[in-house]
């Protein structure tokens, strides 16, 4: 087997731990809970233009551990490692 792309090593994103992975196949992108950094990352399918999902979270995030993905809904749930919370984002 074979690595073809990596992300998070020498890209302007830098990945500490990263948990939970989640593929949005109607955008065609990646989701990663960067656990110890507090975000999700989104890239593209092939792992490129790695950036911070923007969510309006009046605490922020504390440890995003697990993600899951309602592809139908449009809506991104997440579990924090710290805070003990469920959250649900609504996506775009």
């Amino acid at each position: 087997m074979q690595v073809l792309r990596s992300c998070g090593e020498v890209d302007a994103v830098q990945l500490l731990y990263p948990r939970s992975v989640v593929l949005d196949r109607e955008l065609g992108r990646v989701l990663v809970a960067d656990q110890c950094n507090n975000r999700i990352i989104v890239a593209e399918n092939d792992l490129t233009g790695p950036r911070q999902l923007e969510m309006d979270l009046n605490q922020g995030l504390a440890w995003p551990y697990g993600l899951y993905l309602d592809q139908n809904r449009r809506r991104l749930y997440l579990t924090e490692w710290n805070q003990g919370r469920i959250l649900r984002v609504d996506l775009p």
